[in-house]
């Protein structure tokens, strides 16, 4: 091979005049010969009889095998972006933490929380929670649509929508005596009465005469003798819209 240095050391000689086995040639760890195919590749073989070929890639070669390695980058990225989009779109998922929340912040959403609670959100509003370790369960959902109550002289009430649960106490209720309800019905309510002992330990019980939506008119009657002599504490309940 015309040209070789004279201090070129180790390698691989490749030379198309066959083996050389002194001179600069023989530093060289081995030699061979090369070949032009008809594809155009060059091939090396080593100086025995049954040695293997090996064949070079072209420029060309490497350039295919680098756009179709960077077509394949850019078709994986564009598959793992949609990807992500189709889970964004069908199970949104929000880490936080340990926290994992389904659904969005603008409606119902379920979230496991660090807290050790599973709590279902209206918005930010909770409206049902299992607490752990405990697993105390919280309810925060309204009943029927709209529930109210609040506290009147000598009672309480209790509305769910246009229903209402009346329950107070009247001292001193002679017979025959009218009773304001402290919030008026829309019309008469069913009314039960609870009457107190009379004065002298004897049991008594009462009638409702009549009822309106603002009051009642009750009897109260001895068990024993037929006639209240004292004027006892009924508990009055009443029931109806409002």
């Amino acid at each position: 091979m015309a040209g070789l240095p004279g201090n070129v050391s180790c390698g691989y000689l490749i030379s198309s005049y066959g083996p050389e086995t002194g001179g600069p040639g023989a530093s060289f760890a081995q030699i061979g010969d090369i070949s032009l195919g008809t594809d155009t590749r060059l091939s090396y073989r080593g100086v025995a009889s049954n040695a293997a070929y090996y064949t070079g890639a072209l420029l060309y070669d490497v350039q295919v095998v680098q756009t179709n390695l960077t077509s394949e980058q850019t078709t994986r990225a564009n598959a793992d972006a949609a990807l992500q989009a189709n889970f964004a779109n069908y199970l949104p998922l929000s880490a936080n933490g340990k926290n994992v929340t389904y659904g969005n912040g603008g409606g119902y959403r379920v979230a496991l929380q660090t807290d050790g609670n599973f709590v279902i959100y209206d918005a930010a509003t909770p409206i049902f929670g299992v607490g752990g370790p405990t697993g105390t369960v919280s309810l925060g959902l309204p009943v029927a649509g709209s529930v109210r109550s609040g506290t009147v002289s000598g009672g309480v009430y209790t509305v769910i929508n246009d229903v209402m649960e009346l329950t107070f106490s009247v001292s001193d209720v002679a017979d025959q005596s009218t009773i304001e309800f402290p919030m008026a019905f829309s019309q008469t309510p069913n009314v039960f009465f609870q009457p107190s002992l009379e004065a002298n330990g004897d049991n008594l019980s009462c009638s409702l005469i009549s009822a309106t939506a603002t009051g009642c008119t009750v009897q109260i009657h001895n068990n024993a003798n037929g006639s209240s002599t004292s004027a006892p504490t009924l508990v009055v309940r009443a029931s109806g819209t409002i």
